[in-house]
């Protein structure tokens, strides 16, 4: 098993013996592990409020249980009876499981997936002119579970689920079954298109061109073998590592027990505020999240593992933009946000088309894996086909497109909402990849073109459709991303020999369709539960509707705005800013990073930089990437390369530490809540 930042070499030509990870063993605990996932995370992020469990590409969930697993369970099996312990390719599958799981119960589907089905009869009580127009869509019934939808405002399966059943009654499974499969199969040709297309670039982005996929280093450091004789790897055996995460599980919980009981323990600071030092002219119109922001250690410790380059783009670039945002307001303008999106835009196009340039003997040897087959020499090295998962993609893709126009799509805006889509998801995945960026989502809607085509061109089934697919399969969704919990799985599975023959690849395969499929009935059911059961949340101090950003809010923004224009004839506003220009400087700025960083070695700032400062999340995690890069920095300017290897264990020990004191105060507040008991959100990490 690779070492943390052990480079790739030969995995395609290794001629070790195959290793067997798929076992009774691992598929019953990896089938453990997902029920955890999707069962839980509902509960806890709209109910508890909670630290959420899956809120970034290395959840808490993930973390937590395997520290569990590794070191409570797997390590006294290791020296009390070896033969029953859980071995290396086992925690791989496992590893995979829940990766894969996790882009299910929260953002990364669900969370937007079921009140779609309910959230235009709940608005539409208190927007007529809304409500006047979605019935005059004449939408299919089968997209959403009312008897009627003239009468789905008052109906009882939609008036429960926004206030809670009444007492002794049952939640209505049954009469969700449908729409669940029918807006299911345009959700699942979606993830059919992206577990799919991560399986084709897997090679090309690992191997060819070697990207550091920092996050898959530390999970294959959480699951290397042990040494024989010992009970643990050389990471869980690091006296470093144990008491950088000693002393950051002790200070975040120091500042848990705070909030439960701040006259016995005092307040722990763990941000900066300069906001009231900083009110003279130009530093008053700076922006406030530079003013004022916390320290994440998941997050200094993950900026150890990025490349250096790499991690001063991502929070130098960003910064550099608030300086300019600053200077706009000095004279008396205003940056839009709008202009910063269509950017994003534009240096997104260009990055996507260098992915390609870069790997296109690869796409061509994809394309003629399709059409002909393997080659003699090919088969005979053992050369996996891409024929398969290329096929696959293009299912996807096609069940998608029939879909829209099945529901009354346009084919240019079916065309649209997919292109977009993907888009956001490819760019998102290759930038985790990249940098390991763990919270990033790339923003790329289709309002840039839907806001210069005439309102009259759209219909309103067009309207509605673009506003709910973004939150049920596009940039919304591209935070928690299946394209990218897939590959980073299927990176661990490589890495750990599981995907050397034709039977182990098809055997990844089933592993990966069994936890997509179970973790998706055990979610709805426990999300279901949860809406039917639940209000309000369970935070004594501020109680507010669960799930409010996706039963109220954000369909608000996407759809019942953007309906009512159109029943008006109003085309969206981009006052102040030209669309065309700010995608062009988007274009023209990534294509002068992207062709600078090839040219010259020295190049400091990476396109990927320009990419993320664009794009979302950056403003809450920029003070801790610059504290990890600067860390990284003088570690290797005055220690050299062999004080960087002997601290990485220190800085695991921070991620560690914070995850493991997020999930025993997740744990405290999930066992509080259940039990009846008061108890106080504990968030620990950006959400």
């Amino acid at each position: 098993m690779s070492k943390i930042a052990a480079p790739l070499q030969g995995l395609m030509d290794d001629q070790t013996p195959p290793a067997s990870g798929i076992t009774w063993r691992s598929l019953v605990t990896g089938t453990l592990g997902v029920l955890l996932v999707c069962g839980l995370t509902p509960f806890n992020e709209y109910v508890v409020d909670n630290t959420p469990m899956v809120g970034s590409y290395f959840p808490v969930a993930l973390t937590f249980f395997f520290f569990i697993l590794i070191v409570c369970i797997n390590a006294p099996l290791h020296r009390l009876a070896p033969r029953m312990a859980i071995r290396s390719p086992e925690l791989a599958v496992i590893m995979l499981m829940m990766l894969v799981a996790c882009c299910i119960p929260t953002q990364g589907m669900m969370r937007a997936f079921l009140p779609t089905m309910v959230w235009p009869f709940y608005l539409g009580r208190g927007e007529p002119r809304f409500w006047e127009t979605f019935l005059n869509l004449h939408l299919p019934g089968w997209l959403f579970p009312v008897q009627s939808l003239a009468d789905g405002r008052t109906d009882p399966v939609v008036m429960d689920f926004y206030n809670r059943l009444p007492p002794g009654g049952a939640v209505p499974y049954n009469l969700w079954v449908r729409p669940i499969i029918g807006w299911g199969v345009f959700v699942g040709g979606m993830v059919l298109t992206l577990v799919s297309l991560a399986w084709l670039v897997r090679e090309q982005w690992a191997v060819n061109e070697r990207l550091p996929f920092p996050l898959a280093q530390l999970e294959l450091a959480l699951i290397e073998a042990p040494a024989p004789g010992k009970s643990l790897n050389s990471l869980f055996s690091s006296r470093l590592f144990w008491a950088a995460m000693t002393a950051v599980f002790v200070f975040e919980s120091l500042a848990a027990l705070n909030q439960y009981f701040p006259k016995y323990f005092p307040p722990i600071p763990r941000n900066y505020d300069l906001r009231n030092i900083m009110t003279q002219e130009p530093w008053t119109y700076i922006s406030d999240s530079i003013k004022r922001n916390s320290i994440f250690f998941t997050f200094v410790g993950l900026t150890y593992f990025i490349q250096s380059k790499a991690a001063f783009s991502l929070w130098g670039v960003w910064f550099f933009m608030q300086l300019i945002n600053m200077e706009f307001r000095v004279m008396g303008s205003e940056m839009p946000g709008g202009a910063w999106s269509d950017q994003h835009l534009g240096a997104s196009l260009v990055f996507v088309l260098g992915v390609f340039l870069i790997g296109r003997q690869h796409w061509a040897r994809v394309i003629r894996h399709t059409i002909s087959g393997l080659s003699p020499s090919e088969r005979k090295r053992g050369q996996p086909s891409y024929r398969a998962p290329f096929l696959l993609m293009l299912l996807g893709l096609a069940t998608m497109i029939v879909w829209l126009l099945v529901v009354g799509a346009q084919w240019w805006v079916a065309g649209l909402i997919v292109s977009c889509a993907l888009l956001s998801h490819f760019v998102t995945t290759r930038v985790v990849a990249e940098t390991g960026l763990p919270i990033f989502r790339a923003n790329i809607v289709p309002n840039p073109v839907v806001n210069h085509i005439p309102i009259t061109s759209f219909t309103g089934r067009d309207i509605y459709f673009l506003g709910t697919t973004f939150m049920d399969v596009g940039a919304f969704t591209a935070s928690q991303s299946s394209m990218n919990f897939s590959l980073h799985g299927l990176r661990v599975a490589d890495v750990s020999g599981l995907t050397r023959t034709s039977k182990q690849r098809w055997g990844i395969a089933a592993v990966i369709t069994w936890a997509l499929v179970f973790g998706v009935i055990v979610c709805a059911i426990s999300s279901l539960r949860c809406y039917y059961s639940y209000a309000l949340t369970l935070d004594p101090l501020n109680p507010t509707m669960i799930n409010q950003h996706c039963l109220e809010a954000r369909p608000r923004a996407e759809v019942v705005n953007a309906l009512n224009q159109w029943s008006d004839h109003r085309q969206a506003s981009t006052t102040g800013y030209s669309t065309g220009v700010q995608v062009s400087i988007g274009v023209g700025v990534a294509a002068v990073l992207q062709a600078s960083t090839w040219l010259f070695a020295w190049w400091p700032i990476q396109p990927v930089g320009y990419i993320v400062g664009t794009g979302q999340y950056m403003d809450w995690v920029w003070f801790s990437v610059m504290l990890g890069w600067l860390a990284k920095v003088i570690i290797v300017r005055f220690g050299g390369p062999r004080m960087f290897l002997q601290a990485r264990p220190a800085f695991v020990g921070m991620i560690v530490g914070e995850t493991m004191a997020g999930g025993i105060w997740l744990a405290i507040n999930l066992i509080l809540a259940a039990a009846g008991n008061p108890q106080i959100p504990v968030k620990l990490l950006p959400n």
